[in-house]
């Protein structure tokens, strides 16, 4: 329990000097996409291909393949529950896709890659990266159709994670060893995945007035289905399966830690480069950061992970 509270202190603390450093400086926020390109253009590719290079060989696969399907289903209710709570919150379409997105997809990346290594270890965290290979697949492509308000494509679908993800693989199947030289930059560009992340999470909220950040009921009413509703059922499915097959031991934690996760920054930032509204997912990310403080130690309990 100390360790996992002591981890996200460290990483709540990024926020607040994000928020700081962006109320010190007004131009710092609307400098924030800078930050953004970095980690899903370098620094978050470099951590997933590090990983999945050092942990996914032939003989994980063939102890793992199972998680892949389970995590493929689950990500299949999560959509469709996204789309039904979306219908019940709220009127406003754009707001729906908000909704749905935030639903199907949390922080599992930016802030659950980082818990994870630093609470239960890197193999813990590979774990969790093959378990949201499908998640991170519709995040970057559907997710990201419903923020911008179009269709995906192939150019979205073929980017530096993804790309990261297949290199990686391959180099774990293949026993491929890469020079000293470039794990040493990968694996440097990696560990800044957690303090990065958390900084422009704090400068994007600097960005909006107290005003904008009050949470309506609709908001709280969310917030109880993402951090407790969704890891509840996510937790009961794998218990479900666990009664007519043999799971392998990582869909647990992997399923229930990436589903308590709180909302990420898509939501604000992919609604801002279109001119649309992007106070709800401003909203939505304050508000589950502090109540997952509460959540995730108690998945954790749950599971028997502390």
């Amino acid at each position: 329990m100390e360790a996992l509270l002591k981890q996200q202190m460290v990483l709540y603390i990024f926020i607040i000097a994000g928020v700081v450093l962006g109320r010190w400086r007004k131009d710092m926020a609307q400098k924030s996409g800078l930050l953004s390109f970095l980690i899903a253009n370098l620094l978050l590719p470099c951590k997933q291909f590090l990983s999945f290079s050092r942990n996914f060989t032939v003989d994980y696969l063939k102890n793992n393949y199972v998680t892949v399907f389970i995590a493929i289903g689950i990500l299949i209710l999560l959509v469709i529950s996204g789309d039904l709570i979306g219908k019940l919150l709220t009127k406003d379409k754009y707001q729906r896709k908000v909704y749905k997105y935030s639903i199907a997809v949390a922080n599992y990346a930016y802030f659950g890659y980082v818990l994870v290594e630093n609470v239960l270890g890197e193999a813990a965290m590979n774990d969790m990266m093959v378990f949201c290979i499908p998640i991170a697949i519709y995040c970057y492509t559907f997710g990201v159709g419903l923020l911008m308000d179009k269709k995906p494509s192939l150019k979205s679908i073929l980017n530096p994670t993804t790309i990261a993800i297949v290199l990686g693989i391959t180099c774990g199947l293949t026993g491929f060893s890469l020079p000293d030289v470039v794990t040493t930059v990968a694996s440097n560009a990696g560990a800044a995945v957690g303090p990065v992340s958390m900084l422009l999470v704090g400068l994007v909220l600097s960005g909006f007035t107290l005003k904008q950040l009050i949470p309506s009921w609709g908001s709280w009413g969310f917030c109880v289905f993402r951090l407790l509703v969704i890891p509840a059922a996510v937790f009961g499915i794998c218990k479900g399966l666990s009664l007519f097959m043999t799971l392998p031991a990582s869909v647990y934690p992997s399923a229930v830690i990436m589903a308590s996760m709180p909302c990420g920054l898509n939501p604000v930032i992919y609604p801002k480069l279109i001119g649309k509204d992007c106070s709800l997912g401003a909203k939505l990310i304050p508000m589950t950061a502090i109540l997952s403080i509460f959540t995730i130690p108690l998945w954790m309990k749950i599971m028997g992970l502390m």
